[in-house]
Formats: C-alpha cells, sequence, structure tokens
C-alpha cells in the first residue's frame, strides 16, 4: 500500500521554520554566554599574575621576598618551595573540601605541603648547596603560608568541577615567582653587580640593596607600579567605551 503524503500548510511551514530559527538562536546564544564567562573567569584567573599578584597587590607571602630574595637566586628558591609545596596542597585539599569539615582540610593541606617539602628541598639543593643557609626559617614558614588557606577555602563555593580555584592558585603561584625573582634579581644588580653570581662589570653598586629594608622599599615600589599600570589601563578602557558609545549613537540618529 502506498503511504499517504502530509503536506504542510504555509502557515504550519511558517511556524516549523520560526521554531527551529528560535532554536538556532537560543543555541548560539548560550555558546556565546558560555564563551564569554569563560573568557571573564580566564582574565580573573590571568589577572593573579599581574594586577592581583599575590604578593605585590595582596601582600601574601611577602616577608620572605623582603628578608630572603636579596638574589636570582634565593628569589628562584623561594618561587621552587611555593610551586611544589602550595600548588599540590591546594589541589589536595580541593578534592576532599566537600566531605570533611574546612578545619580538617586545613591539616591536609599543611600536611601535603610538608611532605612536598622534601621534594622542593632537594629540586632547590640543585641551585646552590648552601641555599637554605639563605632561605632559613622562611623555607618551612612556606608550608604554614597564608596562600594555600586562601585559595583552599575557593573550593568551597565550587559545586562541581574545581578547575578555576586551581587556575587561580597556579597563576597566583606564578605571580609570586615573578614577583620573587624580579625583586632578588634587582636587589642582586643594584647590590652585587651580577646575575646568578656572574658579574656584569658595573662599577656603581648600592650595598645597602641586599638589606631587608631596601627590599620593602623596592616591593614598594614594585607595588606601586603595579597599581600606576592598572588604573591606567582602567582609564583607557573607559575612555574606548565612552567613544564606542558615542560613535554607535551617531550612528543611530543617521
Amino acid at each position: 500500500m502506498l503511504k499517504k503524503t502530509k503536506f504542510l500548510s504555509s502557515a504550519e511551514l511558517s511556524e516549523a521554520n520560526s521554531e527551529t530559527a528560535s532554536f538556532k538562536n537560543k543555541r548560539s546564544t548560550a555558546k556565546r554566554n558560555l564563551i564569554l564567562r569563560i573568557k571573564r573567569r580566564l582574565e580573573v584567573s590571568v589577572g593573579h599574575i599581574f594586577f592581583k599578584n599575590p604578593t605585590l597587590a595582596c601582600g601574601i607571602i611577602l616577608a620572605p621576598v623582603i628578608a630572603v630574595a636579596s638574589t636570582f637566586k634565593s628569589g628562584a628558591a623561594l618561587a621552587i618551595a611555593v610551586i611544589i609545596m602550595c600548588i599540590p596542597a591546594i589541589i589536595a585539599t580541593g578534592i576532599v573540601t566537600h566531605y570533611v569539615p574546612s578545619w580538617v582540610c586545613t591539616i591536609i593541606g599543611i600536611s601535603v605541603s610538608v611532605g612536598m617539602s622534601f621534594v622542593a628541598h632537594d629540586v632547590i639543593s640543585t641551585l646552590s648547596p648552601d641555599i637554605f643557609d639563605t632561605l632559613g626559617i622562611y623555607f618551612p614558614l612556606i608550608m604554614l603560608s597564608s596562600f594555600s588557606t586562601v585559595f583552599s577555602l575557593r573550593y568551597r563555593r565550587q559545586k562541581r568541577f574545581f578547575v578555576w580555584p586551581v587556575c587561580d592558585a597556579i597563576c597566583a603561584a606564578a605571580g609570586f615567582s615573578a614577583a620573587a625573582i624580579l625583586v632578588g634579581l634587582s636587589r642582586e644588580i643594584l647590590a652585587y653587580g651580577s646575575v646568578g653570581g656572574v658579574p656584569l662589570g658595573i662599577s656603581f653598586k648600592i650595598s645597602g640593596a641586599a638589606a631587608p629594608f631596601f627590599g620593602f622599599i623596592l616591593v614598594g615600589f614594585f607595588a606601586a607600579f603595579i597599581q600606576w599600570v592598572k588604573n591606567t589601563v582602567l582609564y583607557f578602557k573607559k575612555v574606548y567605551r565612552r567613544k564606542s558609545a558615542e560613535t554607535r549613537e551617531g550612528g543611530a540618529h543617521l
């Protein structure tokens, strides 16, 4: 038997086309919103490297940078210690944060930091055998620093996957590393006229640059510079948006 072919009326075809177009618009809008949310979230994470630098903008783990980061090697040692000890602690805390109380998460984070400190010790020893004479008590204090605590608590607000707090922690560790190495490198050049122990042949030296008070001044200078750059960027963004709005209004009138 031959099946009867059902023909749609023009009204039904129009309704079907409108439903298809509406579905495509909704799908396109959802995709665009998702991309926009990811872009904004990436900007937040990457911002921890510069504008929201944990050391220069937030004052986290500030004392070791001021007191210890007087050379390139000591700054690099601090950076390695934070990366190896703190990031695994944050990830471990994030895995169990929804199953145990917050004080247990803190204990777990510190325990992981202590365990990873042996790995950090071996890695840092390759820079210089006597580097721990420079680091002193600040190396074990990094295990108890507020860096891990700040980013571990963010997992409490993540109901599903904790990829963004991990991204924040990695970018913040990169920001701290950049600050520690930059401060140590600057102080070594000014105090000793060398980089990593290699002389640069600079006759002008400031012997007090290796002292902690100079580190405090230098950190303050870099923090002020970051704030100035941030304000400048925000100003030009505001000017650009105002001009774009004026251009759109002018086009609408035409």
